[in-house]
């Protein structure tokens, strides 16, 4: 069998275990996740997948098996068009301590909302350990819970660069 067709079906199999994973390492993280598929549909199932399949674009995109990926109820500054420096260096801190949690997780899941956005990411929960990652980063200060409109726009502009 020629290796671009091997490829191919590892790339479908790959984005097959990705949303068909149904059941939990352990019953720890279960409450959490049961809360965030509820908020997602309640039919929603996540799917665990190995850190490494997972690249981390900045501190709100990632990257899985070629499927591009926004983090829902998040906002993290921007790297690829910052709007100032402070705005730059701390997306590099939000993208890098993102990077760190995937990579030190025991487990890793991603619950799909169902939806896409503008730039057509899906639009996912990430959990690392049990634990959501926006949660993380916001109480570390990397991130701001996401809100629509040119009003919450400026006031995230103000929150990274005081202007």
């Amino acid at each position: 069998m020629p290796y671009s067709r091997l490829l191919s079906i590892a790339v479908v199999l790959g984005l097959a275990a990705l949303f068909f994973v149904p059941r939990l390492p352990d019953d720890a993280g279960k409450d959490l996740v049961a809360a965030v598929r509820e908020h997602a549909g309640g039919t929603r199932k996540g799917a665990l997948i190995t850190a490494s399949r997972i690249h981390v674009y900045d501190g709100d995109t990632i990257t899985v098996d070629g499927q591009r990926m926004r983090l829902l109820d998040i906002d993290t500054p921007e790297i690829s068009k910052p709007r100032c420096k402070a705005e730059a260096a701390r997306g590099y801190q939000a993208r890098d301590r993102l990077r760190q949690l995937v990579a030190s997780a025991g487990t890793v899941e991603i619950v799909d909302s169902g939806d896409v956005d503008r730039y057509d990411r899906r639009l996912v929960w990430l959990m690392v350990d049990g634990e959501g990652v926006g949660r993380t980063l916001m109480s570390e200060g990397l991130a701001v819970e996401w809100r629509p409109g040119p009003d919450a726009w400026r006031e995230r502009r103000r929150h990274w660069c005081g202007f």
